[in-house]
């Protein structure tokens, strides 16, 4: 166990210590190694102590779920102290947190290698740009362990997406599916990199790109490449 959750389990209590009640009940409750909902919660940075000490490192739970909270990247920071206490998550949801490119930076810089892994990362609606794309693509040159991401309703341009599928002509990749709907920074200049990467995917074989900035005619030539590819899909 390292040294951040050696801190959290051995902390002594204060009569300052922060507490949310309702949070600390809910996740007592649930089984170890289960599901952690904690959806739309309105929680806080501060309370990500909560969940990295007892949901992470106590319960030591495979799916955690925070959508449509109030935490930053500082919370981010806190909870992401704490994968190490662990090594295996089916998948973690972020979506419509402010995160940004700092938070996505936290989560991606604790993944070096297949030690740690997610297998679904949910950042949909996190505020992250091609910066956070440029963390995620060092991540999974690294670190295969991870299958799915989801990056919709973000700010990531063909640059961002460029970075992404560079990763997944690799054999060492994992990567089976990427979704970026609605970045609208995402145009026709990305095409022959889609098709480049459909040719080459050996694990790849879902990309979906649905209301992007992508021509009517960018889409039919993608539809096209889909349909000679290995099993691929791509949704338009």
């Amino acid at each position: 166990m390292n040294s951040f959750a050696d801190s959290l389990m051995n902390v002594n209590l204060t009569v300052d210590e922060y507490h949310n009640p309702t949070l600390e009940e809910i996740i007592r409750s649930i089984e170890e190694r289960g599901t952690l909902i904690l959806d739309s919660m309105n929680l806080s940075d501060q309370d990500m102590e909560i969940v990295a000490k007892l949901g992470i490192i106590e319960k030591k739970c495979k799916i955690i779920s925070l959508r449509n909270n109030a935490i930053t990247s500082v919370g981010i920071s806190i909870l992401s102290q704490a994968f190490g206490s662990r090594t295996y998550f089916s998948a973690l949801y972020l979506d419509g947190n402010r995160i940004l490119d700092a938070g996505v930076q936290c989560i991606a810089t604790r993944l070096p290698s297949e030690e740690l892994c997610f297998r679904k990362l949910y950042l949909n609606s996190v505020g992250m740009s091609d910066v956070g794309c440029e963390y995620l693509a060092e991540m999974l040159r690294v670190n295969h362990s991870t299958y799915h991401l989801h990056l919709s309703d973000n700010d990531v341009s063909d640059r961002g997406l460029q970075l992404l599928l560079e990763t997944t002509q690799s054999y060492e990749s994992n990567i089976a599916s990427i979704t970026l709907d609605g970045n609208r920074r995402i145009t026709d200049a990305s095409i022959n990199a889609i098709c480049t990467a459909i040719s080459l995917s050996h694990g790849f074989h879902n990309l979906n790109v649905r209301n992007c900035s992508i021509s009517d005619a960018g889409k039919e030539q993608l539809k096209v490449a889909a349909q000679q590819g290995f099993y691929f899909t791509i949704g338009v």
